[in-house]
């Protein structure tokens, strides 16, 4: 009796809260597209509606504001506030870190996977092997390869014919991208993140940095978002000049006139 206890006391019930610790806001921007390209690379999309997890724990990075940022940029509809809604998927992540590495666990219906992220020289997050899978009856999840995560397609809802005409071709507008600054945290970091996500070297210099004042969302292509972001420092009085290499996708971020309080 005594071993038939310890037993039930031992399996506890699988937690329902999201979290993230021991990542850096560059770890967490990379983390949040990760798991997006998993979810993109395993369902409809634009036929798909995500039920998150509520965020439990302290939240400096706003993992759960660029997850939905990232997700929305897939084509996926959330469920307000994480509520219950008819045929929407669950998903749930945990971060963790395991040395200097980061363990993400990503639970969508009754589907689990978990990774393991290393870093490369330059900090940028990239994963550790391969992913170890535990795929449901109601789902499927199929880790994109480094080549796929790189441009998930947008799948697209073929279009019956219409009998009255010839039929045309749907034309169907990706989402426009999101980039949203995070209060509190530093400029360049948050520069440096973006251009991880974007697929963009980004050169920035370690004492050309401000903080974040407020919480501010842009939309539209890396480019043009970066640029409107140089402008606006620049017109804030900061000496700031930015040189996009656009066939390597280099960015070069300089102070010509010395660095600016």
């Amino acid at each position: 009796m005594l071993l038939v206890g310890l037993t039930g006391c031992a399996q506890n019930a699988p937690s329902t809260t999201s979290h993230v610790s021991g990542a850096t806001f560059r770890d967490a921007s990379a983390l949040t597209v990760f798991i997006a390209d998993i979810l993109a690379n395993s369902m409809d999309a634009p036929n798909s509606i995500i039920q998150l997890a509520p965020y439990e724990g302290p939240d400096p990075n706003h993992t759960a504001v660029l997850l939905m940022d990232t997700l929305r940029e897939r084509g996926f509809a959330l469920s307000p506030d994480g509520m219950a809604y008819p045929g929407a998927h669950s998903v749930r992540y945990a971060v963790s870190p395991v040395g200097q590495n980061l363990l993400l666990e990503l639970d969508t219906d009754d589907a689990q996977a978990t990774c393991l992220y290393g870093h490369t020289e330059d900090g940028a997050l990239q994963r550790a092997g391969s992913c170890t899978i535990h795929n449901g009856q109601s789902l499927v999840l199929k880790i994109p390869n480094i080549e796929q995560a790189r441009q998930i397609p947008l799948k697209t809802t073929p279009v019956a014919p219409q009998p009255t005409r010839a039929a045309v071709p749907a034309i169907v507008k990706p989402p426009a991208e999101e980039w949203t600054l995070v209060e509190g945290q530093p400029i360049r970091e948050q520069m440096v993140a973006w251009g991880d996500r974007a697929g963009w070297k980004v050169f920035w210099p370690h004492d050309l940095n401000w903080m974040v004042p407020a919480m501010t969302t842009y939309s539209g292509d890396y480019q043009k978002v970066m640029t409107d972001i140089i402008h606006t420092i620049s017109d804030e009085g900061k000496s700031i000049h930015a040189d996009f290499h656009t066939p390597n996708h280099t960015l070069v971020v300089t102070s010509p006139g010395g660095r600016g309080e």
